[in-house]
């Protein structure tokens, strides 16, 4: 089991780790989607992000509604919950993103909710939000708009 956990501590480190320097993943996330204008990440520590309002769960409450993109980076404190405390938590965070803002969960994240993937696509539907194919390159997340996507992409 140790070897287990260490392996899969490992995948997620790669994952999270640029190799290029020692910003976390959710940069990556960003520079990947182009996020701008409001930015939450969430995450279980924490940490500073140019361009980014940080929260943890202890702290999700500081972040006021109306963000353009909410990126849930949560993981240890999904394993430390119930499932109806997890449930309420990812809804609760998912809730701050604006109308034509976009929901990003980082196969860092999912992989911490009961059913994975599935789990984090089927809790973005449930919220109303339009799940969507990742951007080209960026196959380990699941992403979901809320409204008015085609406005806010210019389509």
């Amino acid at each position: 089991m140790l070897q287990s956990s260490s392996s899969h501590a490992r995948t997620l480190l790669k994952w999270f780790v640029n190799s290029d320097d020692s910003e976390p993943g959710f940069g990556k996330v960003i520079r990947d989607y182009g996020c701008r204008g409001a930015v939450l990440v969430t995450s279980d520590e924490e940490m500073e992000i140019e361009g980014a309002q940080c929260v943890t769960a202890n702290t999700l409450s500081d972040a006021k509604m109306g963000f353009d993109y909410v990126i849930i980076g949560y993981q240890h404190v999904l394993t430390r919950l119930n499932e109806s405390a997890c449930l309420n938590l990812m809804f609760d965070t998912m809730e701050l993103v604006k109308d034509g803002g976009m929901v990003i969960v980082p196969q860092s994240t999912y992989d911490y909710l009961s059913y994975k993937r599935d789990g984090a696509e089927e809790l973005m539907a449930i919220k109303g939000l339009t799940v969507e194919a990742p951007r080209m390159g960026c196959v380990r997340v699941v992403c979901g708009t809320r409204g008015a996507t085609a406005k806010r992409r210019g389509v």
